[in-house]
């Protein structure tokens, strides 16, 4: 698992990167460096990010040692906080058995989409993670979900149908299965490729995910639309949030004409006021990032509920469009 020599995981995945001319890449979990230093050497900018202030040390050192210092940045970071870099920042994304530590699945779906969020389109997000072939699966401690302590350390081993499920909002170009070490470990080498450009992009290009593609069966945007109407709306459709404008009369309505009024946390006087809900105002103020809406001529679906940008928020808000639905 360790050594100087490059991993297999990164001289494939640096073939790969070549291949859609990547030029700038991120890699997580850099640990000492040793593919950190490879990419470097392979002509790649590189970012690592890892939570231990002794491997951002190590590896910066063998930069400076290596004459890589201009073309590695290690940064100490906890991956279940945001990355610290703007939208479309990187050309692709690697790491060797990082989505198999103790992270739960809701950090792991909000890594995903990190990762998304900071490559740029047709960027490549590959990761290796051990599976439940593995012969120290449901071995050792249970510590949750799919989470097995073995010898004192925590893995969350994966199905491809948990590899599908982090795949909201790529393509998913290819899962293989290799081993590695003297176990061995039976890992997944993952490719995904970063769908589409911004909300705005996707929707002047009609872009639509279809059922049971990126996230999995259930939980792309257009899934959501389809079930609206199975439940028995009108009509539903995904709308940019640009082009929404609040006009303080809508919470006048809320209170005077909505049954609703008073009873949950989706609806005045428990929701945000005109003025903090306008999309213009809260796009500028960084509070909102362009994304999907949710909208139906049905009045059960009166309520303007916006898909924003973390897994909970978005799943939170589904969930109560589809309430609106059943209450009918």
């Amino acid at each position: 698992m360790f050594g100087t020599a490059p991993s297999h995981p990164a001289r494939k995945a640096a073939a790969l990167f070549k291949e859609e001319g990547a030029a700038r890449i991120l890699e997580l979990g850099g640990g000492r460096g040793r593919d950190t230093l490879f990419f470097a050497q392979e002509g790649f900018q590189v970012c690592t990010l890892d939570y231990s202030k002794e491997a951002v040390d190590t590896i910066s050192g063998k930069a400076q040692e290596r004459g890589l210092a201009r073309s590695i940045q290690a940064l100490r970071h906890d991956i279940r906080q945001p990355l610290p870099f703007e939208d479309g920042s990187f050309d692709g994304c690697f790491s060797h058995m990082l989505y198999c530590m103790a992270l739960t699945t809701a950090e792991l779906e909000f890594l995903s989409e990190e990762i998304r969020r900071v490559l740029k389109p047709g960027g490549l997000n590959i990761y290796t993670v051990r599976h439940t072939g593995d012969t120290h699966y449901r071995t050792g401690i249970h510590r949750g979900e799919d989470m097995w302590e073995v010898g004192g350390f925590i893995v969350h081993f994966f199905s491809r149908e948990k590899v599908q499920h982090l795949a909201n909002g790529y393509e998913m170009v290819s899962v293989e299965e290799f081993e590695e070490g003297d176990l061995p470990r039976k890992l997944f080498f993952a490719v995904l490729k970063r769908n589409g450009g911004t909300a705005e992009h996707r929707l002047a290009q009609g872009e639509r995910e279809r059922p049971g593609e990126g996230a999995g069966k259930g939980n792309s945007m257009e899934d959501f639309v389809n079930k609206a109407v199975e439940l028995g709306a009108e009509k539903a459709k995904l709308i940019d949030p640009n082009t929404i404008v609040v006009e303080e009369w809508v919470r006048w309505k809320c209170m005077y004409g909505c049954q609703f009024y008073d009873k949950d946390a989706y609806h005045a006087p428990f929701a945000p006021d005109a003025k903090s809900t306008k999309m213009e105002e809260r796009l500028k103020t960084g509070s909102l990032k362009p994304t999907w809406i949710l909208a139906s001529s049905d009045r059960s679906l009166g309520s303007m509920i916006t898909a924003e940008t973390t897994p909970m928020t978005r799943s939170m808000n589904m969930a109560g469009i589809l309430g609106f639905v059943r209450r009918r």
